[in-house]
């Protein structure tokens, strides 16, 4: 081979060497929670979950947080990979989301009231009165359709300062965000028991994403039974106490 030839290639190489490596896309996953399960400082629960998730898969992440109804659509419309976390209710709407079939956290739905007398015994018991609850909640939106009146949130301070001046009669929040935001506002409100219902919730992969599904699921129910799923549980859910 020509000494020349010879040369040139050895320069094409080391330019070839000396790029930098292309950095891997991280994975997308989006959340509409807050308190105790997601904060922004990266220690609620879910983010330390899919925190050990990821890191077991030896893939990047990362958690953007949006509205609930438009971390759906940009979920199942691809602009993100997934979401964390819902109930199976948004299958009916969003067919292009995968579900990853592992419990992550049971939602208790609980009807917060300034009326303590108020009875609760499941989703029918609410339709006589006004309600509230946060947009983009479709098991809520799809068994009160029948109620008084119908309100929606963004965000459960914004809920529940509705409630506190008596705009609406009852809201419509999980146990645990409920209660952590209550007694943050320090609101005379009270926790009407039982729970209306309690749903579990999933982690969602957009539709292009089917294969990680089983994936994750094995990390998860592996978490679960080497302990660490209810550590990291313990570690950051507190209900009703703000951190």
């Amino acid at each position: 081979m020509p000494k020349a030839t010879l040369a040139g290639i050895l320069a094409i190489a080391a330019v070839f060497v000396s790029l930098p490596a292309v950095a891997q896309e991280k994975f997308s996953m989006t959340i509409s929670v807050g308190p105790p399960l997601y904060f922004e400082e990266s220690d609620g629960f879910f983010e330390l979950l899919t925190a050990e998730i990821f890191e077991r898969l030896d893939l990047e992440h990362e958690i953007i947080w949006l509205p609930p109804q438009r971390s759906l659509l940009y979920t199942s419309d691809g602009t993100y990979d997934g979401h964390i976390a819902r109930t199976a209710a948004v299958e009916l709407k969003f067919p292009e989301l995968i579900r990853v079939p592992v419990n992550v956290f049971d939602f208790e739905f609980m009807a917060f009231a300034r009326d303590p007398d108020i009875q609760i015994n499941g989703w029918e018991s609410l339709l006589p009165y006004s309600v509230g609850m946060i947009n983009g909640w479709k098991i809520a939106e799809q068994n009160t359709a029948g109620a008084k009146s119908v309100a929606r949130a963004n965000d459960y301070g914004q809920l529940l300062s509705m409630l506190e001046k008596e705009r609406i009669d009852i809201a419509i929040l999980d146990r645990v965000m409920g209660g952590w935001k209550l007694k943050q506002l320090g609101y005379d409100i009270k926790v009407l028991e039982p729970p209306i219902v309690s749903k579990p919730n999933f982690i969602y992969l957009n539709k292009k994403h089917a294969g990680l599904a089983p994936k994750i699921a094995a990390v998860l129910e592996a978490m679960k039974k080497d302990g660490s799923f209810d550590a990291i549980y313990a570690q950051t859910v507190q209900p009703g106490n703000p951190q």
